[in-house]
């Protein structure tokens, strides 16, 4: 009776109905009480809604198929597998563990991976590994694919957190990491922003593409804005800001990077050195001392041969220019602006880049990018595969598409007393109202930085009378 009243009644009352009963069971005297309180508790029971059937037990789990083949079988198998194969099979249940034993793993022991020193493009070319180095690297890339937080490194040729190789920027160079001596010098970052690194790449692909994960945070820390003031020699300021926007489209990682460079633009200018990379084989620089105006921008190759040198009034256009060398779409464009009665030459160079999948370091599209090249034939020549500017922009409607040079963006002018500030500095929504606003002393910088002003596109009758002009 009470079993049936358990369902419906707190545990208090289940507890003194019991005692009360032990009590009355106990003295045979009180026999006619005992029934009289079994009489009210049927009747209880019958007013009460019927009793909820008890939840069915889970079914159990299925056995597992490879627990039932005997040990001598499970060894013959892993005897026909590679090393590294061996060694994962082994991992994959402890059932299979205990009838393999670690002998593969203490195979696999005997010879550790050195850690890369050299780099595609930029020392010569990485040592071989002996067969059983091979295999233990194939065993660790088997690990990586299951790991969500880590990643395989391919120059440290460990399994680390992908945040290790930025935090060792800091440490000096015989304290660095493999992966960020090599980083170096590849200098892949140079011509995108200090933070950008394959490692972070590589985990974001991973997250991505293995296990379906939201990857927003992580690209929109890739996302960001810097603005850099260079003085001259000669006292002269030019400002340098990049934008880069990070996205996945169709499996691929996809790179937009913009480049604003704004010039004071005077008769007898000499301008500062500055340079900018496009990618890791083209880039516009200009050399330091004085100038005039035709030597203002240069595309330039890394490479000896005087015929790589071009104007930059070639390449600015409407057209999307590509890199012969790499996924690399690029577009120049120039125009002149006067606010606040002061002529200011504003310089964008867009740039548009395909980093494949990221599965490997040795794939071809980031070994291209990363790889700068000695020898490169010629640059400039009109897109004739797919646009990756066109992949980019029509896959991201969040992300306002690049039309004419016609507004420059927030922040970006010159003021003397810049100077003071560090060469980088991260100009992020919000920062310049914390950082920067409170130091404004003057109306014209105040007008200047408070909005952004038109900048009209060039015309070609003024582009040709600067030509001319600088001939």
């Amino acid at each position: 009776m009470a079993l049936q009243l358990s369902p419906f009644l707190p545990a208090d009352t289940i507890t003194f109905l019991a005692t009360t009963i032990c009590i009355l069971i106990v003295d045979s005297a009180s026999i006619e009480y005992l029934i009289m309180l079994r009489q009210a508790l049927q009747r209880l029971v019958s007013t009460l809604p019927p009793r909820p059937p008890f939840a069915s037990s889970p079914p159990d789990p299925m056995p597992n198929q490879l627990q039932g083949i005997p040990a001598e079988l499970l060894q013959n198998i892993a005897r026909y597998l590679p090393l590294s194969s061996s060694a994962a099979l082994a991992l994959s249940s402890r059932f299979i563990l205990a009838k393999l034993g670690n002998t593969y793993f203490v195979q696999l022991k005997e010879e550790t991976l050195p850690p890369v020193t050299s780099c595609s493009g930029t020392r010569g070319p990485t040592p071989r590994l002996s067969p059983l180095q091979q295999e233990r690297e194939d065993f660790l890339i088997l690990l990586d694919r299951d790991l969500r937080d880590t990643i395989y490194c391919y120059y440290c040729r460990t399994i680390h957190d992908p945040m290790d190789t930025l935090k060792d920027r800091k440490k000096p160079r015989r304290e660095q990491r493999a992966c960020t001596t090599c980083e170096g010098l590849v200098a892949i970052h140079h011509h995108i922003h200090n933070e950008f690194c394959f490692s972070r790449f590589q985990m974001i692909m991973k997250r991505s593409q293995r296990f379906g994960m939201d990857c927003s945070a992580h690209l929109q820390k890739l996302s960001r804005t810097c603005t850099y003031y260079n003085p001259d020699p000669l006292d002269k300021l030019f400002t340098h800001q990049v934008t880069t926007y990070a996205r996945i489209i169709s499996g691929c990682l996809l790179l937009r990077t913009i480049h604003w460079l704004l010039f004071e633009w005077e008769d007898d200018l000499k301008f500062p050195k500055y340079n900018v990379k496009v990618c890791s084989h083209i880039r516009a620089t200009k050399d330091e001392g004085p100038a005039n105006q035709r030597h203002l921008p240069f595309i330039a190759v890394p490479s000896p041969c005087a015929p790589a040198i071009r104007c930059v009034y070639r390449l600015i256009g409407p057209e999307v220019k590509q890199c012969q060398l790499c996924l690399t779409d690029f577009k120049i464009e120039g125009a002149e602006c006067g606010p606040l009665g002061r002529t200011l030459f504003a310089l964008r160079v867009s740039v548009w880049q395909d980093f494949g999948d990221c599965s490997s370091l040795y794939d071809p599209n980031c070994k291209h990018i990363r790889a700068p090249s000695r020898a490169p034939k010629y640059l400039g020549l009109p897109n004739t595969y797919w646009s990756i500017k066109e992949e980019f922009e029509d896959s991201c409607p969040d992300v306002q598409k690049l039309g004419a040079l016609n507004v420059l963006p927030r922040g970006l002018y010159l003021a003397k007393w810049r100077k003071g500030y560090r060469t980088q500095k991260s100009t992020n929504p919000g920062w310049w109202q914390s950082r920067v606003g409170k130091y404004r002393t003057s109306a014209r910088d105040t007008a200047a930085g408070g909005t952004s002003f038109q900048a009209p596109i060039l015309p070609r009758q003024a582009m040709s009378k600067l030509v001319a002009k600088s001939a």
